[in-house]
């Protein structure tokens, strides 16, 4: 298992280094290096306190929602990450995966994507609030859809609604850190998705 996510883990993240690179080549190589163009740069130390300190408040007040039955079940069902873990416990192993996927192979292959190059583009095109709204939209969508696909006819309404908006809510918190606290590193929402991740397996891992 470990190996395997170590495989998918560089694949996903030169997947996505690669896609970036080319609209980097079309549409920023004249105006800044591809790190530069991405936010792949060292952040400042206040943007990362302020990003763990936004993760544990944002568990803090999650938590209590995805405990709720409707959301366990969708978070625990069949097919997802969650399952996944929850069915192998949390072992030396099971752990080493938890940490490759959660801060490496989903959230920095994320952050690349979605404040590297879609919410950085956005931004620039039609200011903060419009730009990183419309890309805290997409990356709900893009995490919200999975589900709905797993779970089918079964999804309440309740379901539905917070699946869309936290992450939503956790994209635009990103984005606006970045941008306004962070220099433009995508440094702080690296983190603060990293933790959230991490806390979530973890969390899965022990149930």
């Amino acid at each position: 298992m470990l190996v395997q996510e170590l495989i998918n883990t560089v694949v996903q993240i030169m997947v996505v280094l690669i896609i970036c690179a080319v609209f980097w080549g079309i549409f920023g190589r004249k105006k800044a290096g591809l790190t530069q163009w991405l936010g792949l740069y060292r952040p400042t130390r206040r943007s990362m306190i302020i990003a763990v300190i936004i993760g544990v408040a944002y568990k803090l007040v999650t938590i209590p929602i995805y405990l709720i039955p409707s959301m366990t079940a969708i978070v625990m069902a069949e097919g997802t990450v969650g399952a996944k873990f929850a069915s192998q416990g949390l072992t030396g192993t099971v752990l080493l995966t938890i940490l490759v996927m959660a801060l490496f192979k989903t959230a920095l292959a994320e952050e690349i994507l979605f404040r590297g190059l879609i919410a950085k583009r956005l931004i620039k095109a039609f200011g903060l609030w419009v730009g990183n709204t419309v890309q805290a939209l997409i990356f709900a969508a893009a995490h919200f859809i999975p589900f709905v696909l797993i779970m089918g006819d079964s999804v309440d309404a309740f379901v539905v609604l917070a699946m869309f908006i936290l992450p939503a809510c956790g994209g635009w918190m990103m984005g606006y850190l970045n941008e306004e606290v962070g220099n433009g590193s995508i440094g702080p929402s690296w983190a603060l998705h990293g933790f959230g991740n991490l806390t979530a397996y973890l969390y899965f891992a022990l149930s």
